[in-house]
């Protein structure tokens, strides 16, 4: 069973759709960027399945559990991250994760353990004793995800969570989402810095003026962009001759980088395009590397939202 299911979702604002029909499915350990220009849904899509804002139409399931009906039990199950941290003044960040865990009904004496598990899986535990509103913007966001951890939720929702750290946090914090996926977290992530998204979501979503324009696993959605195998072969010497005896295959086209390397389009799917070795071997070429190629996701997103 999937951890979250979106079916139909629409939500309007005065007239105006802000999310329209949106459909999509997460499961446990799936780690998937969510992203589209400003002002596409985004931010909506993750509030309602929150439990935040309340759809125009349709349902969202957490755990097969209705978003709408059974709020108690989806709030259970889910850890949501806002882009904006808030604390009190003159609130440690030990009293922060206390305050949540009690609105969280976890026990008092289950209470310590758990915060310092959270601390620990954070890296936060040194800082425990620091006012929360005195910390950097990596440290804040990371008390935040700890948050967000304390009823060790089977969905995350991290809105934008990367945005406004220096490239050793954004790295840090990747490698925190990373491990939290391995630990068969499903991760719901918003964000615009998509280079970071392509190196560490397994799945993408891509939003455009509220509606669904493509969803699956990232090689799915780049290779699914041209319906087109592309590929680079590096051999031990003879490109020129070798791109001559690729022509045998119809449709293929093919250019030459220097005289061990080439690289071309196969018009098949990308999978069709191991015709390529098989012909070459077939022919004497001794081929080093073959190397499916796909679009990047800055491309995707370009080619898929207007």
């Amino acid at each position: 069973m999937a951890v979250l299911e979106i079916k139909e979702i629409s939500k309007s604002y005065e007239g105006s759709l802000a999310v329209d029909r949106l459909s999509l499915t997460l499961d446990a350990g799936q780690i998937l960027g969510f992203i589209g220009p400003n002002g596409a849904g985004k931010t909506t899509t993750i509030r309602i399945v929150a439990g935040l804002l309340q759809p125009s139409r349709g349902e969202v399931l957490v755990g097969g559990h209705s978003v709408r009906r059974q709020p108690l039990k989806t709030r259970a199950l889910t850890g949501y991250m806002p882009d904006v941290f808030g604390a009190y003044e003159n609130t440690t960040v030990y009293e922060y994760l206390d305050f949540f865990a009690q609105a969280f009904l976890i026990k008092k004496s289950d209470r310590e353990r758990l915060i310092g598990d959270v601390l620990e899986l954070t890296e936060l535990k040194d800082l425990k004793e620091r006012e929360a509103v005195t910390l950097s913007r990596g440290q804040s966001q990371r008390v935040s995800l700890a948050r967000c951890l304390l009823h060790d939720p089977d969905l995350l929702l991290l809105d934008e969570p990367a945005s406004g750290l220096d490239p050793r946090a954004r790295i840090e914090f990747r490698e925190l989402i990373r491990e939290l996926g391995r630990m068969g977290k499903a991760v719901l992530l918003s964000s615009h810095i998509l280079t970071e998204l392509e190196d560490l979501c397994t799945h993408v979503a891509i939003i455009d003026h509220g509606k669904l324009v493509s969803a699956g696993a990232q090689d799915e959605v780049s290779n699914g962009i041209s319906g087109e195998g592309r590929f680079r072969v590096i051999l031990v010497e003879g490109a020129e001759a070798a791109a001559s005896a690729l022509l045998a295959i119809p449709g293929l086209t093919v250019e030459i980088i220097n005289e061990r390397e080439l690289t071309g389009v196969h018009p098949g799917s990308a999978e069709d395009a191991s015709e390529v070795v098989a012909l070459l071997v077939n022919r004497g070429f001794r081929v080093m590397k073959f190397i499916q190629e796909k679009a990047d996701l800055e491309k995707v997103f370009l080619h898929m939202t207007k």
